[in-house]
């Protein structure tokens, strides 16, 4: 089949979109100095960016649907950018707990600032131009070898599989993120530790991480000159398409120019704008819509091919050999083509109206408790309390979405026992300070949905058409 004509986004979309990315990035720059300031003493620009990624989430969302835009893989479906958002949370919570246990009582004597502070080789000036321009360059280095590596070594690749298992592509998806590749992204910047103090460090890699963002959008086509030099939305694309693996960079795509890893997203097409080319996902497909599925999905495909490898080479094979370890550098142009609309979203949403409402409103409670208990409290005891307990949320919720009825059962129980917990709000940090007629009404809710859970489970789970597969 050959790809759909897609109606290119109006100037006035593009337009807009990229007004509002510029207008967000402003708005970062001038509220991270003033909103929090981290334990580094730098700008939390992370936590000044949320709210205006969900801004532009929103933004999207009204762009594709007033304008009734065409993309296939653009487009918002509610169980996908669910299992997106939870992702991202799920991985947030893994960084609090490591800042709180592993970064304050470890790192501090083998990480990065005991590295600058015991070991520079060379020390660049903090308030230096010279010293933000090679740190710039030198962090988008590192970006893109530690980011290609991810795709062509496997036990990498598990790690970092999990940002590209959506068949979508939009604002969301920037926000599905492994707990695995943070962890071995962070180790692999320790090296300009020799070189570059950690509050330049923390600055710039918050940035890089803002920068990438906006790239996961369809309503931006192309950006002229600009695409030359730095990543944009049109070579992102051509990155998260499941049969290419190329354009690596973060903030510059001319590492990917120099090395041979670049790929233009019209190379071969008959026109510029008009065609939908890229077909999102991995070539496996998760069929389940639990984070805990994401993260684990690719390690125990891994692990199945080491097991039957057969021999001792052919088990190092599987964990070294990734999926982009042929196609780095191999011409991949004619792999682009020959996929209609109906081959590109193997997998579909079939939650009903009431198990999107039940599922949102749980997810945000847990976010919102789970990320309050753990930022605001000093104790690792209770990271480690509230980490799993947000984790378990959001796999059971995906679970429901799945259609389990053995899920809704296991949700009841763990309402139930949040009710309880709720009753006894007096003996939990930041509860206890909330007004008792809030905690009464929460206790209300979580109690009332146990009961749903036990007795009318099937409701809980229930789809607009029948799951392709219920347990």
């Amino acid at each position: 089949a050959s790809a759909k004509l897609a109606a290119p986004p109006t100037v006035w979309v593009e337009g807009t979109m990229v007004a509002a990315v510029v207008f967000s990035g402003l708005s970062i720059a001038y509220l991270g100095p003033r909103l929090v300031i981290t334990e580094l003493g730098t700008p939390d620009y992370i936590f000044a960016a949320a709210p205006f990624f969900f801004f532009l989430i929103f933004l999207e969302i009204f762009l594709l649907r007033v304008t009734r835009l065409h993309t296939d893989g653009g487009r918002y479906a509610f169980d996908d950018s669910w299992s997106s958002l939870a992702a991202g949370t799920t991985q947030r919570m893994w960084v609090i707990c490591l800042e709180k246990i592993v970064y304050r009582h470890v790192l501090p004597h083998i990480g990065y600032k005991y590295v600058w502070e015991n070991y520079a080789l060379y020390r660049f000036p903090l308030d230096s131009l010279v010293s933000w321009v090679a740190i710039t360059i030198v962090i988008d280095f590192l970006y893109y070898w530690t980011h290609r590596l991810g795709h062509q070594v496997a036990f990498l690749w598990a790690g970092h599989s999990v940002h590209h298992s959506s068949e979508h592509y939009n604002l969301t998806t920037a926000l599905r993120q492994s707990i695995w590749q943070h962890v071995y992204e962070s180790l692999s910047f320790f090296p300009i530790a020799l070189f570059f103090p950690p509050t330049l460090h923390a600055v710039y890699a918050s940035w890089n991480t803002i920068y990438q963002f906006w790239v996961h959008t369809t309503c931006i086509r192309r950006l002229g000159p600009i695409e030359y030099v730095f990543m944009t939305a049109s070579h992102h694309r051509v990155h998260h398409d499941r049969r290419v693996h190329k354009n690596y960079g973060g903030l510059l795509i001319i590492w990917d120019k120099i090395f041979g890893t670049f790929l233009d997203e019209n190379a071969g097409t008959p026109s510029d704008d008009d065609i939908e080319v890229c077909a999102f996902g991995t070539m496996a497909v998760v069929q389940s819509w639990s984070d805990v599925a994401f993260q684990t999905e690719a390690w125990r495909a891994m692990f199945r091919r080491v097991c039957e490898s057969g021999s001792l080479t052919g088990a190092i094979r599987a964990l070294i050999v990734g999926p982009g370890y042929y196609t780095s550098t191999a011409d991949r142009t004619g792999a682009m083509h020959g996929v209609g609309p109906a081959a590109r979203i193997r997998k579909r949403c079939y939650s009903s109206v009431f198990t999107r409402i039940y599922v949102d409103f749980h997810s945000i409670a847990a976010g919102i408790l789970g990320y309050s208990m753990m930022a605001l409290n000093p104790l690792p005891l209770y990271a480690l309390a509230y980490c799993p307990y947000v984790i378990l949320t959001f796999g059971l919720q995906g679970l429901l979405l799945d259609g389990s009825i053995r899920a809704a059962y296991a949700e009841g129980i763990r309402c139930f026992a949040t009710a309880l917990l709720l009753g006894k709000s007096s003996f939990l940090p930041l509860l206890s300070d909330l007004p008792v007629a809030l905690v009464t009404v929460l206790a209300g809710i979580f109690a009332s949905s146990a009961l749903v859970c036990f007795r009318l489970p099937e409701v809980v789970v229930a789809a607009q058409r029948p799951h392709p597969k219920a347990s």
